[in-house]
Parts: structure tokens; sequence; C-alpha cells
């Protein structure tokens, strides 16, 4: 019925609280998902579009629903008078008319959304009625495309008005070449540290004797999961109201700490124990002084992508393995990790704990400039996008991706049949819009031909003419009076010149 592309993907915000956001902050993440939907042809951006629209004129929710009920309502109504019409007029017969709408619709909903389903059902057989009888009618019952819109409008709104991750405050741009700021034992602000982090001058050596590797506990931030409504194809327009799938996004991060020696490098109120000690348990002193215990930290942020969908069809990724599918979940992650320094002992006037270097790692380490205005997060954004640019929504009816995965269906089931000159190919069925393999006559060989839209030719093993040739009539076809004979036309297939 339709066919989903996915290339993925969304930047999503911060799910953390909702807050005032601004029209223009609005507008610019329904311009990212017009972007990306260029590439998702199933993602219905029109719904996007029109709830700015809706945030603009200020308009409650219910007004909203209302609005795209009657706007989907006579979509439906439309279509069908539209369709009735070119089936009345190729069959001049008004029940036969009739029929074959009413399967066009039955076909078109196999994969709307079940709550919908019935509700574009009911609309459409009367709109048939309405039109086969001559009557003109505007009346439906809207009710259950208004709930099911209000879900809908609600969730789009949701998207356009939550609280976006705050930028870090005064984080500088990380700076090159080679310094010994990796081996500070503090720093006058936080800026200062996080431009540390994410420069690209070298790193701390690693510890070279016995150590401690502390990894701190994963801290979560959830994004604001996206909810996209698919298209269906309904009686050749696109329609929303088909399968409704959810992508969950959330950053990962984590501190690690390298400590010398072995003994624990936090206390239990989580300061680090800055003192070295000998196995003995005692500090070790130089000069009458405390000597210092060598002791690294990085950040490490991952940003994670996810989906489920309990319907029909599958995930795949084109180009591994000729379509690898992932049923219904597909998940991926991209990690970062920071420049390595030492763990400082102040910030400022404020001692350096586990639970700060946490917040640090999660939060401004996260936003931080590391090129021109591009953050931390936003590289890992990136880094998703590109690696899940392949991944795509299957209709359950697809049989293959690529002409190669045609060719065992060729050699097994038409070879013997069309001989070893055609051409096996993965085509896209015009109307349902999944793929299948399907036989594709070359040069010289019988195509099907048409007139005024009618098949006039015998249609005994003639397949379409292969890429870059055309099908040549090379015997008209019809009654010839002198012996009262009807004869098929004939078409073979020629190169395009």
């Amino acid at each position: 019925m339709f066919r989903f592309s996915f290339a993925i993907l969304i930047t999503l915000v911060s799910f953390s609280a909702f807050s005032k956001v601004s029209m223009e902050e609005k507008r610019t993440r329904v311009r990212f998902l017009e972007r990306i939907s260029l590439a998702i042809p199933a993602l219905h951006i029109e719904g996007y579009q029109r709830e700015l629209n809706y945030e603009e004129q200020g308009l409650s929710l219910q007004d909203r629903a209302d609005n795209e009920a009657q706007l989907m309502a006579q979509k439906i109504k439309q279509q069908v008078v539209l369709s009735y019409e070119k089936a009345f007029a190729e069959s001049s017969d008004q029940e036969e008319a009739k029929q074959s709408v009413r399967e066009s619709i039955d076909r078109d909903l196999e994969l709307a959304e079940p709550g919908i389903r019935e509700s574009i059902q009911e609309i459409a057989y009367k709109a048939l009625e309405d039109v086969a009888s001559g009557i003109i009618s505007s009346e439906s019952n809207d009710d259950p495309l208004q709930r099911y819109m209000l879900a809908e409008v609600k969730e789009r709104s949701s998207f356009l008005n939550v609280e976006s991750i705050s930028s870090s405050n005064g984080a500088a741009s990380p700076s090159r070449g080679r310094s010994n700021d990796a081996e500070r034992r503090s720093f006058r602000n936080k800026a200062e540290l996080i431009e540390s982090l994410t420069s690209d001058r070298d790193n701390t050596r690693w510890v070279i004797a016995a150590s401690v590797t502390t990894n701190s506990s994963v801290t979560r931030r959830a994004d604001a999961n996206i909810s996209y409504t698919l298209k269906i194809n309904f009686l050749g327009a696109d329609l929303s109201g088909g399968p409704n799938i959810a992508f969950h996004r959330h950053y990962e991060s984590k501190v690690i700490i390298l400590s010398e020696g072995l003994n624990p490098p936090m206390t239990a109120n989580g300061n680090f124990d800055f003192n070295k000690k000998n196995r003995a348990g005692e500090i070790v002193t130089v000069d009458g002084k405390p000597e210092k215990r060598y002791m690294s930290f990085f950040c490490e942020t991952a940003l994670n992508f996810n989906t489920e969908y309990s319907g029909s069809g599958d995930f795949s990724i084109v180009g591994v393995g000729g379509g690898a599918s992932f049923g219904s979940k597909y998940s991926n992650e991209v990690t970062m990790t920071s420049r390595r320094i030492l763990v400082p002992e102040y910030i400022g006037n404020q001692s350096v704990t586990l639970p700060y270097l946490q917040r640090l790692c999660l939060n401004d380490f996260l936003d931080a400039k590391i090129s021109g205005q591009m953050t931390v997060k936003q590289s890992l954004n990136i880094q998703m996008r590109n690696t899940v640019a392949s991944l795509r929504f299957s209709h359950p009816q697809t049989k293959c991706v690529r002409d190669t995965q045609c060719q065992r269906w060729f050699n097994q089931s038409m070879k013997a049949v069309v001989g070893n000159t055609a051409i096996p190919r993965c085509v896209e069925e015009p109307r349902e819009k999944y793929f299948a393999c399907a036989v594709r006559s070359v040069r010289g060989q019988k195509c099907p031909v048409f007139k005024q839209g009618k098949h006039v030719s015998s249609g005994s093993f003639e397949y379409p003419c292969d890429r870059g040739m055309y099908c040549k009539i090379v015997k008209e076809g019809g009654w010839f009076q002198s012996i009262k004979v009807f004869e098929y036309a004939e078409g073979r297939c020629e190169v395009k010149r």
C-alpha cells in the first residue's frame, strides 16, 4: 500500500520540563522536520506544518482536533467522488463502479491504524452511496475522527512546546596545540575546565602502575518521544491514518576515573582521596609534604536511538546483506569521549566531588562547543543521522530491495517460461507501493500495447520493456473485413534513440 523510508534522523529536545518555547524555536523545529521529510516520504509532515499554524493562531487542542477531523473527512469524500466518477466512466455500470471503489477502499485501509480504520470506512462508504445516488451531502459522523485527532494534536503540540536543553554558559571553543593544562590541579571556573575537556590537545598520561578504574553510575536524560503517524495511500491521495511509530532517544553519560594504586579513590561522602599511600595505607610524603596521587578522568557520552513497532512490516538496513531484517525493534548508539585530564581538586573555590563530575559530563560536556557553533550534542545527532541513514520500514508484502535478489525467483519460476533473454527486476507495485520481483522484456521481445488506455495486444508472454527501452508497435490489430478475423496488435521492445 505504501512504502516507508526512514533515514534518520531528528534532533529531539529534553523532556525534563514544560516551559515557554519561543515561536521562532517552534518554526525551527518544524523546518528541521521538513528537511528530514525529503528522505522520509511516509512521514506526515503536513500535520506538523498545520500544528505550527495552530500555535501561531492560539487555537485550543479541541479546536485543532475538530479542524483536523473536518480536513480528513473532506479529503476522504473528495477521493471517493473522483474514484467513482473514473470507475463509472470506464464501465458505464453503476453497480460495477460502486463495487470497484468499495474494493479499493477496503484494500487501501488494510494498513490503517485500527483506531481510525472503521471511521474512515464509514465516511467513505456513505460518500460512495451519496455520489452513486446523485446526492451532495456534507453530513458525516466525525466524532471518532475528532477523538483520534485529539491524540494526534496533543503529540505534535508536545513536541513543539517541550523545553529545550539549555546551552552551556560561556563555554569557550576548544583550542589546539600542546599544553600541560591536562596536569592542572585547579581551574578558575567551570567554563575553563570544559574548554580543556573538549580541546584537541594531548591527553594526560595513562596510569603506569597498579590502578583502580571507576565507572560512575550511568546517568540518563530522557528526550521527548516523537510519535509519527505515517501516510496511507487512500484512493490515490495521501491520508494521515497509517501506523503510528514512536521513536525514543536518550543521552547516557558517565565519568571514568583512573586512579594510581589499589586504595579506594573516594571516601564515603563522594570526595576524592588525592593523597598517595603505601601498602600499609600510610600517606606517602616528600620533603614532609603529602605526595599527590595520580588520578585522571574523562567523560563518555552516548546517544541512543530506538523504536518498537507492533504492526505489519519490518525495519531493515538497505545495503546490508540485501536488507537485513530487524523485525519490530531497531536500536543504535553512538558515543563520544572527552579529552583525559587530571581530576582537579578545585573549580574556583568549590571542591570537586564525584557527583560534581557526573553533572559536568551529563550537562556541561553535552552542551559544550567543539567547533564553531557545533556542540557535543549536535555532533552526536549528526553521527546518529549518518549511522541510520539507510534505515527503512518495509511494507509487509515487500519481497526485494535490489534486482539481484530476484535472480533466484527468476531462475526457478520464470526462466523456462520467458527464456534466457528476459531480465528479472525489483520494481515498485504502482498502486500499493511495495517492492516485488517482476519480469522485464529486452530488445526484440514482446511487450504489451495500449491504445486510449485499453490493452489491445494478446497479453501472452508480454512484459513491460526494461530500462532504456520502449514498446514499438510492429503490427496493428483490429478486424480484417476480407477474412472477418480479429488480430491483436503486437509490440516489440526497442532501444530508445
